[in-house]
């Protein structure tokens, strides 16, 4: 198909069922089982799952898939220098708990730092990595690869889906060992995620396309330059990631917030035509009456609304935006997927502003005076201080 507009981005997304189908098969309940011990797993009473950026979007986004266990997935800062910060831990606690970090490349110092700290009170620490001789890697005792495809430098979607994968395969693995569902309840799930990414078949693909350009286009033509991102728990972590594309791709400003907390907050900015709201709500979510409400707020405003949902029957405001994506067998494999209208109007965006990537025609080629002189945040992430707090 000839498309008007091309890019690494738009490329990927484009071919990101058959991506996903690629990585699918490589991570199987046999690989999780020959990297983490059955003892570990059936000993495990509390996971603690965190990252930093896409990360911790899949850390949100996978806690559902673990069963029989208590789940937390607080921010890495908070991981790394908060939890428990009285200094009452709770040794036989955590003898009964597994830390997972999450970083494909392994280098940033954070998740690092988190499974040192918890090592040290007794926790067995789990590193999701495709680099297991990484920092991160040295520091696990335990280290899952998530065969995350190479790709042309772009703001990634992929490695996002591979790590949210990686740790549902491990979440279903231990809910399976630990007697909380069945191995064949397991698969059953399993096969639910293959099943949901191939409901997007080129036609979806295309008519997402040329919509998000279409919006994009209209967006922009009317001034918008401020976007407001809603959503709550999985639903959250979609948002939180479509808006991190956005700023990858554009450079633009973004916000992030739940539906509650958005009528107390983000409803009083003073820009309500030039603010695009973008609602995640799919209609098995709990907060799908607020968040219904809230979208209605938006528009009433005045804001341009766009709306990604599962739901094909819910009503919306006239003039919305809305993405009927298709429904998955479980809730819970909604957040692998639903993000794709979002990346693309990422994509759209930056290229019509006529941004390069990460800055990187300024950021990476010392064009920008403070870069010039601070060229050691270029370290931001790897060269942080590691402080272990006990």
């Amino acid at each position: 198909m000839e498309y008007k507009y091309n890019s690494n981005m738009l490329t990927q997304l484009r071919n990101i069922v058959p991506l996903f189908n690629d990585l699918f098969d490589k991570i199987t309940f046999e690989t999780i089982e020959s990297m983490i011990p059955h003892s570990v797993m059936k000993n495990a009473e509390n996971i603690i799952i965190t990252g930093c950026g896409d990360s911790y979007c899949a850390a949100i986004a996978s806690k559902p898939a673990f069963r029989g266990v208590h789940v937390e997935t607080p921010r890495n800062i908070e991981a790394a220098r908060y939890y428990n910060t009285f200094k009452n831990w709770d040794k036989e606690k955590m003898t009964k708990t597994i830390v997972c970090a999450i970083s494909v490349s392994g280098g940033p110092v954070r998740p690092r730092e988190t499974l040192l700290r918890f090592k040290e009170v007794g926790a067995t620490v789990l590193a999701f990595t495709d680099h297991p001789e990484s920092p991160l890697g040295q520091v696990a005792q335990y280290c899952i690869n998530m065969n995350v495809p190479s790709f042309p430098f772009s703001p990634l979607t992929i490695p996002y889906m591979a790590s949210q994968y990686a740790v549902i395969m491990f979440g279903l693995t231990l809910s399976y060992v630990n007697g909380s569902i069945t191995k064949e309840q397991a698969a059953n799930e399993r096969e639910s995620i293959i099943n949901y990414i191939n409901m997007f078949d080129d036609s979806i693909i295309e008519e997402i396309d040329f919509r998000t350009f279409s919006i994009a286009e209209k967006w922009l033509s009317c001034g918008v330059d401020q976007y407001d991102y809603i959503g709550d728990d999985q639903e959250y972590s979609t948002s939180f990631f479509g808006s991190a594309k956005l700023v990858e791709s554009s450079g633009e400003l973004t916000t992030i917030d739940d539906p509650e907390d958005w009528n107390h907050i983000n409803f009083f900015n003073a820009k309500p035509a030039t603010t695009a709201t973008l609602v995640v709500a799919n209609e098995d979510s709990p907060s799908f009456s607020r968040s219904l409400e809230a979208i209605s707020t938006a528009s009433i405003l005045g804001r341009p609304v766009l709306v990604v949902t599962d739901s094909a029957d819910a009503k919306f405001p006239e003039g919305s935006e809305i993405f009927r994506l298709p429904k998955p067998a479980y809730r819970w494999c909604n957040a692998m997927l639903e993000h794709l209208p979002l990346d693309f109007i990422a994509a759209y965006i930056g290229l019509l502003l006529g941004r390069v990537p990460f800055r990187q025609d300024t950021i990476n080629q010392n064009e920008d005076p403070a870069i010039q002189k601070n060229p050691h945040i270029y370290g931001r992430f790897k060269n942080s201080k590691l402080e272990i707090v006990l």
